[in-house]
């Protein structure tokens, strides 16, 4: 289950680069669903149920970042493969972890 729609994974400047690529919105669903499913992966066997999951805006904000930065690494693995992880959009990999971590760890209610 996605956490969040295209057209909030899509702002002007990944609407561009998505665009360029030739890509269609079944592409950004592709993303999306990548970054639920880790969502999930994480969330649920600790106890968080799908209606949880789904009513927190947290989780809409980083099923969008898992998303975009889905879009821009298979987008920049095609163009340049040997410098995606010097990438500046590997930023939002690093926040979506970052973010996964600390609601696993109970630290976001700090």
């Amino acid at each position: 289950m996605a956490y969040c729609s295209i057209s909030e994974v899509k702002d002007k400047t990944v609407d561009v680069i998505i665009s360029s690529a030739g890509w269609v919105d079944t592409d950004v669903q592709e993303r999306i669903d990548e970054g639920a499913e880790i969502i999930d992966t994480n969330l649920v066997p600790i106890g968080y149920s799908q209606s949880d999951l789904t009513s927190a805006p947290l989780i809409k904000r980083l099923n969008v970042l898992y998303a975009r930065y889905a879009i821009y690494r298979d987008i920049y693995a095609r163009t340049q493969p040997s410098k995606t992880d010097e990438a500046g959009f590997v930023k939002w990999k690093n926040e979506f972890y970052e973010l996964l971590e600390k609601i696993k760890t109970m630290q976001m209610l700090d």
